[in-house]
């Protein structure tokens, strides 16, 4: 299987070309590329601007990790034998917590000032109204309908070992899979799918299902509005760790053939409804398949 917008490094371990390119339907103009690229440019300089320097930021993450570790053997400590008797056989470390504890709140209350007046004086939210009027205006020229819901792919890099698809992780990512939205609707026989700048297709015919995947992975962020664990995504029992990644079980391939070869669109499980109803296809348990087949 050939993933949409997987990245194969099987044979070159630095591509960074995305598969789908041969199902390219549109693109926007330049001139539309160019004026977001000089607003996202602007935006990613304002957010450098307001963050604190870096021995600031490393000073938060380690005062704040000793703070963690302490509170917990401090808390373990105070359960089994009492606060009284944890902090007189051990004084040193209820100092030592409360010391990493007050800077990492100054620090972190001095990076919360920082980055309030810093997006102020920058006028980030007329920019960002600019981006999302720039968003628009794209899937217009793209000719996406208004009403086309937005939807996460998973993206990922792989490696193809014995004809199974092997995620690669990179060094220092916390998951190998990325939630990117997108936009998804059918007209004239065919199924698209648009990002801001490009409009991908699929005759719906070249369809085959929806494969459920039994597995527990991960995504480093979350792109929807209302938070991965209440209102309609609460049903989905999603945790987040430490790192802020989302883990969800399971996740879903839309399967489709094309120039004769298996492709697939990986998505979250929160965005099974709105695949099922724009393609209309039924769900395959990937379990119950290799069950049937034996």
């Amino acid at each position: 299987m050939k993933p949409f917008w997987g990245i194969d490094v099987t044979e070159n371990k630095k591509n960074d070309k995305n598969n789908g390119e041969e199902l390219l339907f549109a693109r926007v103009s330049d001139n539309s590329s160019a004026e977001l690229g000089e607003k996202m440019d602007s935006a990613t300089e304002i957010m450098e601007k307001a963050k604190l320097p870096l021995p600031l930021r490393i000073l938060r993450v380690a005062m704040g990790f000793i703070a963690l570790i302490l509170g917990c053997g401090i808390l373990s400590a105070t359960l089994e034998i009492g606060i009284a008797k944890a902090y007189s056989n051990a004084p040193i470390l209820f100092w030592i917590f409360f010391i990493s504890l007050i800077i990492w709140v100054i620090v972190l209350l001095s990076a919360r000032k920082k980055e309030r007046e810093v997006l102020e004086a920058e006028n980030a939210e007329e920019l960002v109204e600019d981006i999302n009027e720039n968003f628009e205006q794209m899937f217009e020229e793209l000719n996406v309908p208004t009403d086309a819901p937005k939807v996460d792919l998973l993206l990922f890099r792989y490696k193809v070992k014995n004809g199974e698809i092997k995620p690669d992780l990179l060094p220092l990512m916390p998951t190998a899979y990325i939630n990117v939205e997108a936009r998804i609707f059918s007209r004239d026989g065919s199924f698209f799918i648009g990002d801001v700048e490009t409009l991908y297709s699929v005759p719906l015919s070249s369809l085959k299902c929806i494969r459920k995947i039994d597995k527990r992975i991960s995504v480093p962020n979350w792109n929807k509005d209302e938070e991965y664990n209440k209102g309609e995504f609460k049903q989905y029992k999603m945790t987040m760790n430490n790192s802020g990644c989302i883990f969800f079980k399971p996740y879903y391939i839309l399967e489709f053939e094309h120039g004769g070869e298996l492709w697939g669109i990986y998505f979250p499980p929160y965005e099974l409804g709105a695949y099922a109803t724009v393609t209309g296809l039924a769900v395959i348990d990937d379990d119950e398949d290799k069950e049937e087949q034996k």
